[in-house]
């Protein structure tokens, strides 16, 4: 469909010169002129443009038929319509000089009458105004076929190739020489210098106005429609954005066709988009597990940007893996599968959820973030994605928060329920994993095994916390800690040094989380 439409883009100029040389044979009685200058436009401005247009658009043909590479595609959409008008350039200069040499236009005697200096000066005149008309009616065609290939490509294959587009002001200008300055210029020639010329012609006054007018304005209405779609198209599709937004949807983005205004509108279009869907990805991950200015902040930190040449972010909203230090609390329920045999999965779930919705509340206090619920566990990280200078002691207060709401609470039933909670710090990747439909935010890591060790090591030493050495160095003496030594740990080369906080060794009292002095620069 693209090739017939560029062939035809390419074509049009035969219909335009046969329309003109009707339009002159029967307004000067020649109608003898017609066999010759018809066969003319049919073999040069017909077989040659077509020709050229198979040559000029064939990579472009081959990439749509899934044959040719993107590369090579990229760079004739981009020079397709400038290559477009200086072939028909070529070829109009060429048909011009072969219909002018066979007297299709120059009756007998002509030369002899008004002289051979006037006969040049009306040929070469009237040769660039006939290229001049061509080349825009071509120019303007291609550059609007060329933007609807570029919007398919970029709905299709989110590909952008923005083309090599004039200011809106030059394109105007162009319209406004081709519309007004052209046709007067004509006229006035053809009334004060070559007026002589046409009466041998055939042609009195009131019949050149006609013809030049004709002509003027079927080369001007072409252009102008095409002008006008490549106006009103961007609009268009802005306004088509602009709708989807109402309605909540955030693939809105607009086909980037342009490098002029129009374009550059486009372009801020989707980079709006971006982080709109950026926000809404952050508030959907994060805004049930944190606060809304952490939830803010995580965004500010972790944002990717835009793409900066208006395409759609290839992975949605995804955030890419960041490398930092970080507390990392893994929790679990002590004796849970005893627990669930003796209930319904509907229970279960009911015990789950109020469970949960206890420990989020001083996690997102302490300015913790959720990273996964697994199955009756709780990973959450201090320091990532959210910056903060204390976290391994608000990850230690919060643990301490923990278990002192899970002292006080009764779950359904009258039902107790007792977590073990571990606690390492050090470096961790944090990003987001999955397709981009189901993204999680989460963090990995040799310290996130840690941590999950220490709390299952609770069972060991008969303790609720227990936290590294990496994490006590970091708290200070601004917490209970009692060392329990140091013990080997699954996925850890050097054995780790391992601190109780709260509970010392089973049989002994709790340590509320009253006395852990948290650090006077940081509210919650």
């Amino acid at each position: 469909m693209s090739s017939r439409r560029y062939y035809l883009s390419m074509a049009s100029i035969m219909l335009v010169d046969a329309a003109i040389t009707a339009a002159y044979a029967v307004l000067s009685g020649r109608t003898e002129v017609l066999p010759g200058a018809l066969a003319a436009n049919l073999a040069i401005l017909g077989g040659l443009n077509l020709l050229g247009a198979r040559w000029l658009f064939a990579p472009v043909a081959a990439y749509l038929a899934g044959r040719g590479s993107l590369a090579a595609c990229r760079r004739r959409l981009v020079r397709l319509p400038w290559l477009s008008t200086l072939w028909v350039a070529v070829v109009a200069l060429l048909y011009g000089v072969i219909v002018f040499s066979q007297g299709a236009f120059t009756p007998p005697g002509l030369d002899r009458a008004v002289g051979p200096g006037i006969l040049a000066a009306m040929f070469v005149w009237f040769l660039f105004v006939y290229c001049a008309y061509m080349c825009f009616v071509v120019f303007f065609a291609v550059t609007d076929l060329t933007a609807g290939i570029r919007a398919e490509l970029f709905v299709r294959e989110g590909t952008v190739i923005a083309g090599r587009g004039s200011r809106l002001l030059y394109r105007l200008i162009a319209v406004f020489v081709l519309v007004t300055v052209m046709p007067v210029a004509l006229l006035i020639s053809d009334v004060l210098w070559f007026r002589e010329v046409r009466l041998l012609q055939g042609l009195t006054v009131e019949k050149v106005v006609v013809l030049d007018l004709s002509g003027a304005l079927a080369a001007a209405g072409l252009s102008l429609v095409f002008v006008t779609r490549g106006l009103a198209r961007p609009i268009d599709w802005l306004m088509q954005g602009v709708r989807k937004l109402r309605r909540g949807d955030l693939d809105a983005y607009v086909p980037v066709t342009t490098s002029d205004e129009l374009g550059e509108l486009a372009v801020s279009f989707n980079r709006m988009v971006d982080g709109l869907k950026e926000r809404a990805f952050v508030r959907e991950t994060f805004g049930r597990y944190v606060t809304p200015d952490v939830a803010e902040a995580i965004l500010r930190a972790h944002a990717a940007g835009p793409v900066g040449d208006g395409r759609p972010a290839p992975d949605g909203a995804r955030l890419s893996g960041r490398v930092g230090e970080a507390t990392v609390l893994f929790t679990d329920i002590a004796d849970f599968s005893d627990l669930v045999s003796r209930m319904e999965p509907a229970a279960v779930m009911d015990l789950l959820n109020d469970y949960f919705t206890l420990v989020a509340e001083p996690i997102q206090r302490h300015g913790g973030v959720i990273n996964n619920f697994i199955g009756d566990a709780v990973l959450a990280t201090f320091n990532l994605p959210v910056p903060d200078p204390d976290h391994a002691r608000h990850a230690v207060a919060c643990a301490l928060a923990i278990q002192d709401r899970l002292a006080e609470h009764r779950f359904a039933g009258g039902a107790r329920l007792h977590t073990r909670i571990g606690i390492n710090t050090g470096p961790v990747v944090a990003g987001t994993l999955g397709p981009p439909d189901r993204l999680a935010y989460t963090v990995l890591g040799r310290e996130v095994n840690v941590a999950a060790r220490l709390e299952a090591m609770n069972k060991e030493t008969g303790t609720r916390i227990l936290v590294s050495a990496a994490t006590r160095r970091l708290c200070g003496d601004t917490a209970p800690f009692h060392p329990i030594g140091k013990v080997a740990v699954k996925g850890s080369a050097e054995p780790v040094e391992v601190f109780a906080v709260g509970l010392e060794v089973a049989g002994r009292p709790s340590v509320p989380a009253s006395g852990f002095h948290r650090p006077s620069g940081r509210s919650h």
